[in-house]
């Protein structure tokens, strides 16, 4: 579905063939790109459209932050980031952070914050305004966290009162915004340009300022800007002086251009990203972009380049030449010397139209993919008589990108995209996000196996770009455009209409305009959540004109305008039925779509998962079966799971020990609560437990026993670009969770695409009934990369053996019988003494050689602390008659049987009886037995298990079985089978909203011990159990609404449960747990353990230690 390439001209005389409504967007946006006087122009445009009143002289009835045809006045025309420097040494060292030509305007500016626009500072932006009571304020930063109004969070309710395009309509008197109906930010600051700048343009630089902005320099007026996630620039040469300069910007929180701004997200505002102030030549390279066009084969592509010169002085440029060389991933000169050179007409004053070199040939360039990021760097020089006056250097990768056969393609073979949603988003900073941060995102994802990221839901910051360039992570770049409050699904906003027509269109081409050059982009969104109508259908015609590459386009709320299909929170139902063309189109809550949105169905599309796998809280459950599905089926090509990182911020933005808050905590209304936390990584970086899960599932190597008995393993390499010899592979096979063998495995020259019979180079092991084995595969890597240390594990996988089953099981030391004493039933053996209450048949008391091990009685539990997915779909409603069940069953009769006792119990719901029994064997060990018999009608319940406490003081933990991390029934393709260990604190999860956590799955026995060998063993007898363990009761777990609420108790709550439901997380405002992991609605439920306590323990030893 590759479109072929449009030149200038060609787009310019397309306008001439749309209808009226999308010419009007792209003629708009033109304006902007070819002349010197944009703005004007632009107006006069809409003036001739009939679509506002011409200029007369009198002041317009509402301010330009209330008129969306407005949206900059003086901001200069969409370029890549690429900074002028003087020569070609400084223009190949430059980045984003260094150009002699540049200077950072960051720091500590002076601040005023006013509540409303009627009470701002009118005049301070006058030379002679005294600021000097004002406060300071960092820049960038985010006002509402340095102590000045309220941050907000809201999904999609806007947070002021909605009459498009007007900001200032009195909300609901509880709304935040009642008080605060649009705050002002004014800040001041001096700067003083070098003195070797002069003759020469001098500009300012807005990286990102939310949401609309006045600037002057020197009480002059510099220009308007609005949309807040890309640069805004503007030539201020002609409002300088000598010595200091005075730079005053007037910030509102709000204006039209919010209506296009209502993603899910805090909302917040100021000068969040970076001020810099630069100098070029009056002659100079605006804006170009390499053509890295490659051949059918790969191995050779035409280079040429296309680029636009901006004249800001009042005569045309003379002799004049560009020359554009490239450096190879190894530094070296491609060619020895420039790849053109080549004379450039005389260019008039303004901007000049682009123009296009000729195409030189590069013989087998190095391929950029997101396994191999090999980048070339690219050096724009202009000359004038001969002598360089200007420089510029942007990154170059080959690659190429096509939807072709309902597949994605890249460099000619099939991908999936195994992404995540992310949203700039630091829990100190908010909207201001370090690079540092940055840093720690690309290395956790691409240690987690993740390849593409969505940027959620605006163009991100310059150096995020470059990093996925240099790591290598494919980007789908959004529009910053999501109407969702008003337009979800629907055609109401910006829909057909011109008078947002032109806003939108110029927010999609600066974005494209801006991020075309990095290789890493290969995917366009026309934005998120804002309905459907023609206004899109003219941002794709924007997009085709502005990228010469095509790169595929997708937009989830309208199809029609993609080259994908795309729906949120799809079920792995709903594409089973998608791929053979029976699925209806939907919203994520049910919304009906229809033709004028999607076009016909089916549509012969690819389809993409925008957004899957909603990770609120304790989620990411049943992730495995997704992959199934789309592994299955090459049209499907992935998905971005949301999102990457929990939107919590920091209780005390000053100490991070302090807690995470979210929705609500600020007093802010509207909004959403809780939420925002639904990332795979906390706020701080700290990953989640389903982190791993995510990085498991979405390895590139497959395993299949072909006969695991002899070691012999089918080994798949799903990679792209990487054959399988780039790695370490390790194997150990262990007995019972003890290492028997390890070795490494030669070389293994499989290609991508590939799969081999691999034998594992191990002395047969001799398997011996009874006993459990698992051979497990690592892929590590060789060596240090940019993302990971050596001996990373890239993929894993762990295979059971066959094994004879025992000829006779060994038998079970003989019980000793229970006796009344007093209204208790209590046994003794082996030092153990046993109490059964006989008032509740619960175990009441277990101690051995005097000293108790248990706090409080053990008892049947059937409830767990809901999660956010449980809450999302009811789970309370339709489970709550399980909440206290188990603490408040009836004893019904206390009898022995053979060597036990059996205490029959009333369950409070419907007609369920359950059983509890108890043998304490000879050699000091007791066997505790439940058996639930659910009665016709009653609900469906969450867990079946165990309840007791011990003391603190045993809060070491070993076991065996998956982990180490937390894990459940519907998310454990991450988790190992084997030995672990850790501290009950370091079993708990810390979810910012707290809920049930801590569960390991498939557990054969587990410890509680003083470090010292003294504890509790409980090891399954029969079914393998789920335990869980907190340093607090059940009870503070459901009535903290914060983590740092929770207390530290002075015992330890433990749940042993045969039974526990999945977490789920298809989406967490309604969708259930998959059914095949949820408990079964008929016959009996049981579970059974021995408790072993006392000294001695093995204290997560091997057996051979």
């Amino acid at each position: 579905m590759k479109a072929p390439m449009k030149t200038h001209h060609e787009c310019r005389r397309q306008l001439h063939r749309l209808s009226f409504k999308h010419a009007l967007g792209l003629l708009t946006v033109a304006a902007w790109m070819m002349v010197p006087d944009a703005w004007a122009q632009t107006s006069r445009l809409v003036c001739e459209a009939g679509l506002m009143a011409a200029p007369t002289g009198q002041e317009s009835l509402h301010p330009d932050w209330e008129t969306p045809l407005v949206f900059g006045a003086n901001k200069l025309p969409p370029r890549n980031p690429a900074w002028p420097c003087p020569d070609a040494d400084s223009g190949w060292k430059s980045d984003y952070d260094h150009s002699p030509w540049v200077r950072s305007l960051n720091g500590l500016w002076r601040f005023h914050w006013s509540p409303d626009p009627d009470s701002r500072p009118e005049d301070f932006f006058k030379p002679q305004f005294d600021s000097v009571a004002w406060k300071t304020i960092p820049v960038p930063s985010c006002w509402q966290l340095q102590g000045y109004g309220v941050p907000i969070y809201s999904n999609y309710t806007y947070p002021f009162q909605p009459n498009p395009p007007f900001v200032m309509d009195p909300p609901p008197t509880n709304y935040t915004s009642f008080l605060h109906r649009n705050p002002v930010g004014s800040y001041l600051r001096e700067f003083e340009v070098p003195k070797d700048w002069r003759g020469q343009r001098v500009l300012l630089h807005f990286a990102g300022v939310s949401s609309a902005m006045n600037v002057w320099v020197n009480g002059r007026k510099a220009g308007y800007s609005q949309g807040a996630r890309l640069p805004a620039e503007f030539d201020i040469t002609d409002h300088l002086h000598n010595g200091a300069n005075r730079l005053a910007v007037e910030v509102y929180r709000r204006c039209d251009g919010s209506y296009l701004e209502d993603q899910d997200m805090w909302r917040m505002s100021g000068i969040f990203r970076d001020v810099f102030v630069y100098t070029a030549p009056d002659v100079s390279v605006w804006d170009f972009y390499v053509h890295p066009d490659l051949d059918a084969t790969l191995t050779k592509a035409g280079v040429a380049m296309s680029y636009t010169l901006r004249n800001a002085g009042d005569k045309p440029g003379h002799d004049l030449r560009v020359r554009l060389s490239l450096l190879d991933p190894d530094g070296h000169l491609v060619g020895g010397k420039p790849l053109l050179d080549e004379p450039v007409p005389p260019v008039p004053s303004g901007f000049s139209d682009e123009q296009t070199t000729r195409k030189v040939t590069v013989q087998h360039p190095r391929l950029w993919t997101f396994e191999t990021p090999d980048l070339y760097s690219a050096l724009v020089e202009l000359l004038q008589d001969g002598r360089v006056i200007e420089t510029r250097r942007m990154d170059v990768g080959f690659r190429t990108v096509e939807i072709r056969d309902q597949q994605f393609w890249v460099n000619g073979r099939s991908i999936k995209l195994k992404g995540v949603n992310r949203h700039e988003f630091d829990p100190a900073g908010g909207y201001a996000v370090a690079v540092e941060c940055m840093e720690q995102d690309v290395r956790l994802m691409k240690q987690a196996n993740i390849n593409a990221v969505r940027t959620a839901h605006y163009p991100n910051d310059p150096r995020w770009y470059d990093l996925c360039n240099r790591m290598g992570l494919i980007v789908m770049d959004e529009a910053n455009l999501e109407s969702h409050g008003l337009s979800y699904h629907k055609k109401v906003l910006p829909a057909d209409s011109d008078i947002w027509r032109p806003a939108c269109v110029d927010r999609m081409r600066r974005m494209v305009i801006h991020n075309r050059n990095n290789p890493c982009v290969m995917i366009w969104s026309l934005g998120n959540e804002a309905g459907y109508g023609d206004v899109f259908l003219s941002m794709r015609e924007a997009t085709l004109c502005a990228d010469p590459q095509h790169r595929p386009i997708h937009y989830a709320d309208m199809n029609l305008a993609a080259d994908m299909d795309s729906q949120t929170y799809p079920t792995t139902e709903w594409l089973r039925r998608h791929v053979v063309d029976k699925a209806t189109r939907k919203g994520e809550h049910g919304e009906s779509s229809n033709e004028d949105q999607h076009g016909a169905y089916p549509s012969g599309k690819p389809f993409l998962m925008n957004e899957y796998a909603h990770a609120m809280g304790n989620s990411v459950g049943n992730l495995q079966d997704y992959w199934d599905v789309i592994d299955a089926h090459p049209m499907l090509i992935g998905g971005f799971i949301w999102d990457w990182v929990d939107q919590a911020l920091y209780r005390d933005r000053n100490d991070p020990s302090g807690g995470f808050i979210y929705g609500g905590d600020f007093g802010d209304i509207p909004n959403n609560s809780n939420f925002c936390i639904n990332g795979v990584i906390g706020a701080g970086r700290k990953p989640h437990p389903h982190y791993w899960e995510v990085k498991k599932v979405y390895q590139y190597v497959k395993f299949k026993a072909e006969d695991a008995s002899q070691g012999k393993l089918r080994i798949y390499n799903g990679y792209a670009a990487t054959k399988l010899d780039a790695f370490d592979a390790v194997w150990v096979l262990e007995e019972n969770g003890n290492v028997i063998q390890k070795g490494t495995l030669p070389p293994l020259d499989i290609a991508p695409g590939a799969e081999a019979l691999v034998q594992i180079p191990w002395q047969q092991p001799d398997l011996r009934p009874g006993s459990e084995y698992f051979l497990t595969l690592q892929f590590r890597l060789p060596s240090a990369t940019a993302w990971a240390e050596a001996g990373h594990i890239v993929a894993w996988d762990q295979i059971p053996l066959p094994t004879p089953l025992a000829d006779t099981p060994a038998a079970a030391p003989a019980g000793v019988s229970f006796h009344p004493v007093g209204d208790d039933w209590v046994a003794e053996a082996g030092g153990t003494c046993a109490v059964v209450d006989g008032r509740t048949g619960w175990l009441k008391s277990l101690k051995v050689a005097g000293e108790e091990y248990l706090v409080a009685p053990l008892h049947p539990n059937f409830w767990r602390v809901p999660t956010d997915n449980d809450k999302g779909w009811k789970l309370p409603k339709k489970m709550g008659a399980w909440k206290d069940a188990g603490g408040r069953t009836r004893l019904q009769s206390l009898d022995s049987a053979g060597d036990g006792l059996v205490a029959r119990l009333q369950v409070p719901v419907g007609k369920t009886t359950a059983e509890m029994s108890y043998v304490l064997r000879n050699d000091g060990s007791l066997r505790v037995g439940l058996v639930l018999n659910r009665s016709d009608g009653v609900p469906e319940l969450p867990r079946m298990g165990l309840q007791f406490t011990l003391p603190e003081k045993l809060s070491r933990v070993s076991w065996y079985g998956r982990g180490p991390q937390e894990n459940y029934w519907d998310r454990k393709t991450g988790a190992a089978v084997g030995m672990h260990r850790d501290t009950v604190d370091g079993w708990i999860t810390h979810y910012v909203r707290p809920q049930a956590n801590a569960n390991r799955s498939d557990v054969r026995w587990i410890e509680f011990s003083d470090g010292e060998g003294t504890g509790v063993n409980i090891k399954a007898d029969g079914r393998n159990l789920g335990v869980s363990a907190w340093p607090y009761s059940m009870a503070d777990l459901a009535a903290a609404t914060h983590d740092d609420q929770l207390p530290e108790r002075d015992f330890i709550t433990v749940n042993v449960d045969g039974w526990q439901m999945g977490v789920g997380g298809d989406n967490s405002w309604g969708l259930p747990v998959h059914a095949e992991y949820r408990l079964p609605q008929s016959g009996p439920l049981e579970v059974s353990c021995v408790f072993r306590a006392g000294p001695g323990l093995l204290e997560g030893r091997t057996e051979n230690e």
